[in-house]
C-alpha cells in the first residue's frame, strides 16, 4: 500500500470519528430546542447525517480500492470533505 494512501486512509477515519462526535453534540442541543429551531436542526442533522453516509462510502471504496486506483476515490472523498466542511461554516439555525 502506497504511503500517501494510508495517511489519507488515517486521516480521513479520524475525520469520519469527529463528524460522528458533532452530530451527537447536535442531536444532544436538539433536546433544549424549541419548536421552530427544531425543524431547522432536524434539516441540518439530516444533510450532515446524508454527508457523513457518504464519507463512510467513500472511506470503505478507498479501503477496497487498488494502489492504482485509488486517486479517483480521493478525490471523490476529497470532494465529500469539503461539502461537510461547508455545512460547518454556514449560520447556526436562526441566526444571521
Amino acid at each position: 500500500m502506497l504511503p500517501d494512501r494510508k495517511a489519507f486512509e488515517i486521516k480521513l477515519g479520524v475525520q469520519l470519528a469527529q463528524l460522528d462526535s458533532e452530530i451527537g453534540r447536535i442531536q444532544a442541543k436538539v433536546q433544549h430546542a424549541g419548536a421552530d429551531a427544531l425543524v431547522r436542526i432536524h434539516r441540518v442533522l439530516d444533510t450532515l447525517q446524508r454527508r457523513h453516509d457518504a464519507a463512510a462510502h467513500h472511506l470503505r471504496a478507498l479501503e477496497a480500492a487498488s494502489d492504482e486506483a485509488w486517486g479517483g476515490v480521493k478525490t471523490g472523498s476529497d470532494q465529500a470533505w469539503l461539502e461537510i466542511r461547508a455545512l460547518f461554516k454556514r449560520p447556526a439555525p436562526g441566526r444571521p
